[in-house]
């Protein structure tokens, strides 16, 4: 399984999913080939966003996590601020000027890594001699 997610064509199955629940919740009726049309789209222009998705099955899986636990009830749910946030931190800009996220949040800044978005990413104290 952890080689599907790794190797396989994980990623844009993912897209595909995303795009076919935002249609499935707006009631809104595409052709197939839309659907794959705006998946491809979505991999190109948020690939970290549907990576997160890769991100979080191969922690599941690697981690042996149970999502039905107390625990991961009380500690995973941020996994959903996490992936909104990843919108935000892809290769555009604002004002020709990089997005760069300050947190302290370990699983955050060990995805952007995995993903090669590090330079994107600060912590408090670095963010603060950034700005200097």
């Amino acid at each position: 399984m952890l080689d599907f997610f790794v190797n396989g064509p994980y990623e844009p199955l993912i897209a595909i999913a995303i795009i076919y629940e935002i249609a499935l919740s707006l009631q809104i009726q595409l052709q197939k080939i839309e659907t794959l049309d705006m998946a491809k789209s979505m991999h190109q222009e948020f690939p970290l966003s549907v990576g997160f998705y890769k991100w979080i099955s191969y922690k599941i899986i690697e981690g042996n996590i149970d999502m039905q636990s107390k625990t991961s009830k009380e500690k995973r749910w941020n996994w959903l601020w996490d992936y909104q946030v990843t919108f935000l931190i892809n290769n555009h800009t604002i004002d020709n000027k990089d997005v760069i996220l300050v947190t302290s949040d370990k699983d955050i800044i060990e995805m952007l890594d995995s993903f090669g978005y590090k330079n994107k990413v600060l912590t408090l104290t670095e963010y603060l001699d950034y700005i200097k």
